[in-house]
This record gives structure tokens, C-alpha cells and sequence, in this order.
């Protein structure tokens, strides 16, 4: 996925949502790993979060039951 961000131009005018499979048992490095790639800001959403156009968001991880 990174190799998307190396050449995605940071101005597109898109906002991107990265939807990815997360376990509860483990803290995700998703948005350190992938801040290096764009120079985008990388965001973990959030409910009601509006979307803003040249920003990529992660989904956020599932809570422990």
C-alpha cells in the first residue's frame, strides 16, 4: 500500500480511507508506518469526523469486548 502513497500526489483533491483487518489483541503502527510514505497528514477517523480532501484516515481498531 505504501507504494500508492510514494507516488500519490499530496494534492489530488481526494480524501482516502484505509480500511484495514485489525485485531483487538494488538495496537496498529498503521499511521506511523504510513506518515513516511505522503505528505498527506494521516489520521485515525473518528464518528462523525468530516473528511477532508488531501488526508488519508485509517479506520480505528475494534474495542475489547
Amino acid at each position: 500500500m505504501h507504494l500508492l502513497f510514494d507516488y500519490m500526489r499530496p494534492d489530488t483533491g481526494a480524501a482516502f480511507v484505509i480500511i484495514q483487518h485489525l485485531s483487538p489483541n494488538y495496537k496498529s503502527f498503521m499511521a506511523e508506518l504510513l506518515q513516511p510514505h505522503t505528505k498527506m497528514p494521516v489520521h485515525i477517523a473518528v464518528h462523525d469526523m468530516t473528511l477532508e480532501p488531501n488526508n488519508v484516515y485509517l479506520i480505528p481498531p475494534p474495542i475489547k469486548a
